[in-house]
């Protein structure tokens, strides 16, 4: 095999694996993007991330301040579950137009002179990719001290 055809071998098998990482349709891919996205502590990344349509101003600066809460703060875990409504666990976050499919929870790791915290989000499946649900009630904390 020459060289060239090498080359173009290993491109593609990169370009691929970074699209995958990147692919919002499965919750490994949306994992990805959310870990990059917490990497650049710029919440313009995460906007992808959102499921932005029929929410109030009040309603996006609740969830942007849930996402800008982790910043410059290592996360510890991430763990994916689906989601099953249960009051002592998840209460449902109301949304007009949408219903989650999972829970998206994210420990940050204890800082100096900072306690540990998580943040809960909601995941719903519109038009084929993952996107977190933007609750409605904007005094509703999504983030928890351990």
């Amino acid at each position: 095999m020459k060289r060239s055809s090498i080359v173009v071998a290993v491109l593609f098998l990169t370009l691929r694996a970074a699209s995958a990482r990147d692919d919002l349709t499965t919750l490994k891919g949306f994992e990805h993007a959310f870990r990059h996205a917490h990497a650049t502590a710029n919440t313009d990344y995460f906007d992808p991330l959102v499921y932005w349509y029929a929410t109030s101003p009040e309603m996006k600066l609740n969830m942007y301040e849930a996402l800008a809460k982790g910043f410059h703060r290592i996360i510890a875990h991430i763990e994916v579950v689906p989601f099953a409504p249960s009051p002592e666990r998840f209460a449902a976050p109301y949304h007009p137009n949408v219903q989650p499919t999972h829970v998206f929870l994210v420990w940050y790791a204890d800082d100096v002179g900072q306690p540990p915290f998580s943040v809960r989000y909601f995941i719903t499946k519109k038009n084929g990719k993952l996107q977190f649900v933007v609750p409605e009630n904007p005094t509703l904390r999504m983030y928890n001290l351990l």
